[in-house]
């Protein structure tokens, strides 16, 4: 199994412009995070990525941390916006879960 998560994180690293679109998918969080050292990689990707609702604090972190996306506008809009529609659809569930509760 470490080979193979091994091999996936050097797949993300050496990633075509086609292999993102299709890793940006990936439930692995050091795939991901190999992912965003990817020099194809662009800020239609990591939007892309953001809007993924089961994407990990870990990766989020390295998102925020990386300079080359926590400079640039595009993204950090993108990031308030689905953070902000995340928390409002979190907010929904919870308030629906415990309404006969309450």
């Amino acid at each position: 199994m470490p080979d193979e998560v091994s091999a996936a994180s050097d797949r993300a690293a050496a990633a075509t412009t086609q292999e993102i679109g299709l890793l940006i998918h990936d439930a692995d969080e050091d795939t991901l995070q190999a992912l965003l050292e990817t020099p194809n990689l662009d800020e239609s990707n990591v939007i892309q990525l953001l809007e993924r609702l089961d994407l990990s604090a870990k990766v989020l972190a390295a998102i925020a941390d990386a300079e080359k996306w926590n400079a640039n506008e595009s993204v950090i809009f993108a990031w308030l916006a689905i953070r902000i529609r995340h928390d409002a659809l979190l907010s929904r569930s919870f308030a629906n879960c415990f309404s006969s509760i309450l």
